[in-house]
This record gives C-alpha cells, structure tokens and sequence, in this order.
C-alpha cells in the first residue's frame, strides 16, 4: 500500500519520536513521530472515504473535485504534528531523545508548545524549511498568504483551539538536525500524496466554513490516531 511505501521512504527519520509513556509494559516505549503522522492521516483518509456526502461539501467549497480536496486534507493533517520535530518537544521524553541525534538534552522551555511551534514554522526561513514553506505556492498559489496561514492554523492548532505564534523563544529547538527531518519528513509527505491538483482561491466566508470543518476533522482523527486501542 501506499502508507508501507511511505515508512520505506522514511527511515531516515524515524528516530524523532511523536508518542511516549505507553499503556501497555513489554512493548515498545515510545512511537516515532513519522509513524504517528502517517497514523492520523490514514484515519482522515478515511474518515473522508467513508462519508462521501462530507467530502463533497468541502469539495464544494474548495471549488474541486472530491479525490483533490481528499488529497490535499490527508496531506495537511499528515503535517499537523511538524512542530514536534523541534528538540524542544523531544526533550519531553529522556526515552526517545536517546534515538535522535539531536546533541546534549536539555529540559525544554515553558511556554513553548508543539502546535505553536508547527503554525510559526510555516514562516521559519531560518530553519530552511523549503518544502514546508512552499505548500502554498505548490498546492494553493493563488490564495493570499494569510488565507493559508487561517487554514495551516485549524490543522497544526488540533488540540481545542486555533494555533498561534508560540510564547516563547522556539527557533533553537530547529537546530542540531531537527529542521533537516522536518523538511525531509514534508518532501516524503508530499511524494507520497501527490499529484495534487492546485485548490482555487476561495473567499473569506467560504474559508472559515472550511477552516472550522478541518479543525473538527484534524481532531478526531489525531483522536482515534493517538490511540493504543487501534494503534498499538
């Protein structure tokens, strides 16, 4: 399948981990982050499948076809987690910092949360994070850059509220190899779900309809993709 594809492509980076402190003693301590992303975005995917009437609403508002708008979701909730490339999160685990070459740990700085931290990257230069900062340009080129930082919002924001700009210093957190795999982690991301027809410019009203319809589908899918129940 296209997913087993995808963890082929990615074993380069699955040394950042993306859930720890498991329920369950005798497995596994902790779940890498690429696999936890690829995990939510399996679940949008289909969630949108099996509720045909759902994607074609958002088809309609995104002025595309239904497979378009499919794609272009499972792509941007499969980035919802990016900010937890930042050492600033793996330093939350002594267990998985141990895999990621990431240099000496140091306890992470309060105030810095991960879904913040994924919002601002989408305006990182300093981290290089080119494919990141070219998903608009790739797959919404005409809509202004502030139409996509709304939507970018309600998907890397998947934890009750829209995402902001994180309330502390979070550009060191990038360094030592972090901002690296993050970039890797959005080009495999995209190879993996492409090709995707660019998503016509939609108006104000229209985009916060979809932005609340995506924030509601990024939630409970980083719900049912988070759990051990299904994903042990």
């Amino acid at each position: 399948s296209y997913l087993e594809e995808a963890l082929d492509q990615m074993i380069h980076i699955t040394g950042f981990w993306g859930k720890a402190h498991p329920l369950e003693s005798g497995g596994p301590t902790w779940h890498p982050l690429a696999y936890h992303c690829l995990d939510v975005a399996a679940v949008a995917d289909a969630l949108l499948a099996r509720s045909p009437r759902k994607l074609a609403h958002l088809a309609a508002l995104c002025g595309t076809e239904p497979l378009t708008v499919r794609r272009f979701l499972v792509l941007l909730i499969a980035l919802h987690d990016i900010g937890k490339f930042s050492r600033d999160f793996q330093a939350k685990s002594e267990v998985g910092w141990q895999t990621a070459a990431l240099g000496p740990r140091k306890e992470p700085p309060a105030g810095v949360r991960h879904d913040a931290i994924g919002y601002a990257m989408l305006d990182c230069e300093d981290a290089e994070i080119a494919h990141l900062n070219g998903l608009r340009d790739a797959f919404a080129p005409d809509w202004l850059h502030s139409e996509f930082a709304a939507l970018w919002s309600s998907v890397t924001g998947h934890h009750g509220q829209p995402a902001l700009e994180p309330a502390g210093p979070w550009h060191f957190g990038l360094r030592n190899g972090a901002s690296e795999a993050a970039n890797d982690f959005v080009a495999d991301a995209i190879s993996l779900l492409s090709p995707i027809t660019p998503i016509p410019q939609i108006d104000e009203r229209t985009l916060a309809v979809l932005s609340w319809a995506v924030a509601g589908l990024t939630v409970i899918s980083d719900w049912i993709g988070s759990s051990e129940a299904w994903f042990p």
